[in-house]
């Protein structure tokens, strides 16, 4: 079982939430990701969200990265 996905090409909208090229996303909000490809949409459907929360592994401990996002 996957425990994440790792970040290898980053776009501009997950570089402003924290994210570096070597983290594994777990989370977003607290919904497990596994698969790349499920990141963006997962943080697109928090569009009306107030704070979105990435749970990332980084050089091998847990860190979660929070973004308030304007209204």
């Amino acid at each position: 079982m996957k425990i994440g996905t790792p970040m290898r090409s980053l776009t501009a909208g997950l570089l402003a939430l924290g994210l570096q090229p070597e983290d594994i996303v777990t989370a977003v909000n607290g919904v497990s990701v596994t698969d790349p490809s499920r990141i963006g949409p997962a943080i697109s459907a928090l569009s009306t969200a107030a704070r979105i929360e990435v749970t990332v592994r980084r050089n091998g401990k847990p860190q979660t990265l929070t973004v308030d996002i304007p209204r």
